[in-house]
């Protein structure tokens, strides 16, 4: 990884959870595991990352139009 201080981010919808996703940012979206901080990280560039939001808020919309549960 970059030697970079990276401020890690979850979703306040986990709370006090250990069981969700952490999001940094720094150039790239790094992206580690909440129950093991201390674990690998996986980097995006930002384009793939925006198609990746992108590509489930289209998921999610269309699931909506067919009446499906989001």
């Amino acid at each position: 990884m970059e030697n970079v201080t990276l401020v890690w981010r979850k979703s306040s919808v986990c709370g006090n959870g250990d069981s969700c996703f952490e999001l940094a940012f720094s150039g790239r979206v790094w992206v580690r595991n909440s129950g093991f901080p201390d674990s690998a990280t996986v980097a995006f560039s930002r384009r793939t990352w925006l198609a990746f939001v992108k590509f489930v808020k289209d998921a999610e919309a269309a699931d909506e139009a067919a009446g499906e549960p989001v």
